[in-house]
């Protein structure tokens, strides 16, 4: 559902929220106002001359990128509304229903601002009012369309103040404690680590290794957005749509033994867990999913059938000891563990939106997920930055501890566990890996 709203949020951002400032004058050229004047009332609703106004103010380039964004929304939303009537969801295909005529509504009032452009370009002075009255119709629907929306998310926003807040895990007795135990001085935009604590960092031009000493090892000069380590002996990296099997030399050197393109299924890849002969490549956006990619070939297999919605640019994911995917379903504020060749049904979700230890905070949590190893389940939130230990199914918070000083940003803040239940916070705004273990065994 939250993926519906994110969808539909970007469709009406472009087309048309911007229209508040539409009539604003550059603040170089503005006189000076009172300061009783400085705070402008905002207007109560958007109206069709705003929308309009909106539109023609903004530059050829900036109206290019709008109109791709919108277009990409709108391609979204038919896979979506399609699911949603396989599914026999009538009450999201309706919502996804509005939202497609959003973007519609959206995609003719660019074209006909283009049309009476070119119209009063050409002094076709008949063709450009023919063109504006049609634009005036356009935005006065397109104005209905969203008092609606809003009507409806204002009653569901209503709806949910007065209901009572999600309860979230149950904290411990005895809760587990961590400390930091060292860092890595490394900026990554991905991590995989090893049961032995060898870590591997994807850092856009190469991957690097470093011991359990934390010391660099050796490094790999490949294109790296993501690296996967599945501990038995396997090492894969991929940058765009360039994949690469790692290896050792028999002189102890780095080599690549094999390179490869993925298929271009795979937009932007942002985490990444080889499963036997396939990688498993998380996608924020555009595909908000799980894809399959075969490492012999780099041919797409398939999707892991799971609902995830996801933000900030961000979906990361692990695998449990059965082969399940684990999924830190941010856009839903819940861990969500998906079958890799199931039919979507069999899912399980857990976690609740909030400020309490128990809960996941902000707008989108938990960033990160790592599986420990008895079972137990570690998480990463971002911006108000915590790290937490839950218990399996995700009923007891089994350790919460506040980490400010990582992941301030929106931004991934990715995780990895070894076998000692060390656990690894990639931060990439630090530029920094902090590891943090067990009080009982800092420092051993």
């Amino acid at each position: 559902m939250k993926r519906v709203i994110a969808t539909l949020g970007t469709v009406m951002v472009f087309a048309g929220i911007a229209a508040f400032a539409g009539d604003a004058t550059p603040a170089a050229q503005a006189p000076a106002a009172p300061a009783a004047e400085k705070t402008q009332a905002r207007p109560a609703a958007i109206t069709p001359e705003m929308i309009l106004n909106s539109y023609r103010k903004m530059p050829a380039e900036i109206r290019a990128k709008v109109k791709e964004r919108i277009g990409a929304s709108r391609e979204n939303l038919v896979e979506l509304k399609k699911k949603a009537e396989t599914d026999g969801n009538e009450a999201l295909s309706k919502q996804l229903a509005t939202a497609l005529e959003s973007a519609d509504y959206s995609q003719a009032m660019l074209a006909g601002v283009e049309e009476s452009e070119a119209a009063k370009a050409a002094g076709d002075t008949e063709k450009q009012a023919a063109a504006d009255k049609a634009l005036e119709l356009k935005a006065a629907g397109y104005c209905k369309l969203m008092e609606g929306i809003m009507a409806r998310s204002r009653a569901e926003e209503a709806r949910r103040k007065a209901a009572p807040p999600e309860k979230g895990a149950e904290v411990a007795k005895e809760p587990l404690t961590y400390v930091k135990a060292g860092e890595i001085a490394v900026r990554a935009s991905g991590i995989s680590v090893t049961a032995d604590g060898t870590v591997y960092a994807a850092c856009g031009k190469s991957v690097k290794q470093f011991g359990a000493d934390r010391k660099l090892v050796r490094e790999w000069t490949v294109p790296a957005q993501v690296v996967a380590a599945d501990g038995k002996g396997a090492l894969y990296a991929v940058g765009g749509r360039k994949a690469a099997k790692l290896g050792v030399g028999k002189d102890g050197k780095a080599e690549v033994e094999r390179s490869f393109e993925i298929a271009e299924n795979v937009k932007a890849a942002t985490s990444m867990k080889v499963s036997g002969d396939v990688l498993l490549i998380g996608e924020s956006f555009p595909g908000r999913c799980i894809h399959k990619i075969s490492t012999a070939d780099g041919k797409h297999l398939g999707k892991v059938p799971c609902n995830v919605s996801t933000c900030c640019g961000i979906l990361d994911f692990t695998l449990d000891a059965k082969g399940n995917a684990v999924i830190a379903n941010l856009g839903q504020h819940r861990v969500s563990v998906v079958p890799l060749d199931g039919d979507g049904k069999n899912v399980v979700h857990w976690g609740a939106s909030g400020d309490a230890p128990g809960t996941f905070c902000g707008c989108c949590n938990p960033v990160s997920v790592a599986v420990m190893p008895d079972g137990t389940i570690a998480t990463s939130e971002k911006t108000i930055t915590r790290i937490k230990i839950y218990s399996a199914d995700g009923k007891t918070l089994l350790m919460n501890m506040p980490a400010g000083e990582l992941g301030t940003k929106c931004e991934k803040l990715d995780i990895a566990v070894d076998a000692k239940s060390n656990l690894y916070v990639n931060d990439i705004e630090g530029g920094k890996i902090v590891i943090l273990s067990p009080k009982a065994s800092a420092g051993k």
